[in-house]
């Protein structure tokens, strides 16, 4: 089952980043700028994660410029909030 989830969330990332870079008119393989707004990463799935799979399916191809964490959650979860997609982040060193 993890080994299913993280391929998924693997696939996810690839079709999510290219989709986005696309979106915004980078096809070409220029670095972009993404903001995270909730945790997606690996506290949130299995390892890889979903949106933060976006983000690193862009580092790993060589299309990220900057990651911008902005995550207003519930208090009583994480507090601040914000440090629960920051410490998913920071714990894959390849987005830092």
């Amino acid at each position: 089952m993890l080994a299913s989830d993280v391929a998924a969330n693997r696939t996810m990332g690839k079709l999510g980043a290219d989709s986005l870079c696309a979106a915004v008119g980078k096809g070409d393989g220029k670095a972009i700028r993404v903001l995270t707004h909730c945790n997606t990463g690996s506290l949130a799935t299995a390892g890889y994660g979903t949106a933060l799979g976006v983000v690193r399916a862009l580092n790993e191809s060589g299309r990220l410029e900057h990651v911008y964490c902005n995550e207003v959650g519930n208090h009583a979860y994480c507090s601040p909030p914000h440090k629960i997609s920051c410490y998913s982040r920071d714990e894959d060193s390849t987005c830092v």
